[in-house]
């Protein structure tokens, strides 16, 4: 049977920002026997979310503080948060290259095009 004083080491490890396969090692035990704590106990579970909670509020909060002094912490988390808003937009080097040999297939026809015009243009006028 695992002591209560694990479970709470658990919980902090957790609180510190582990993951909980990180936080079973380093407290020495399973992730089965975490996984059966939480189905079998659903105050530890609320104690686990609120663990996980803590956490990001702590960092949450640091990056708060720190974006007064530096606009890059919100900018970072922004971009984190959400990302279809504010996270740069990454371009696909096969799509842009194909675009640019589109651009200058089509920009070649259209000069060969107006090239036979005048050269058309120039005969006829030539022949009146």
């Amino acid at each position: 049977m695992i002591r209560p004083e694990t479970w709470e080491a658990v919980l902090d490890s957790i609180r510190l920002g582990m993951t909980q396969k990180d936080a079973c090692t380093v407290n020495g035990i399973s992730n089965a026997s975490l996984h059966n704590k939480i189905n079998s106990d659903l105050e530890f579970l609320e104690s686990l979310k609120g663990a996980e909670q803590d956490f990001k509020q702590k960092h949450l909060g640091n990056i708060a503080n720190h974006a007064k002094k530096q606009w890059q912490a919100s900018a970072w988390l922004l971009e984190r948060k959400f990302k279809e808003e504010f996270a740069a937009k990454t371009i696909n080097r096969e799509e842009v290259e194909e675009v640019k040999l589109d651009d200058v297939e089509n920009e070649i026809s259209e000069l060969l095009e107006r090239a036979g015009e005048r050269k058309a243009k120039g005969t006829d006028t030539a022949e009146a």
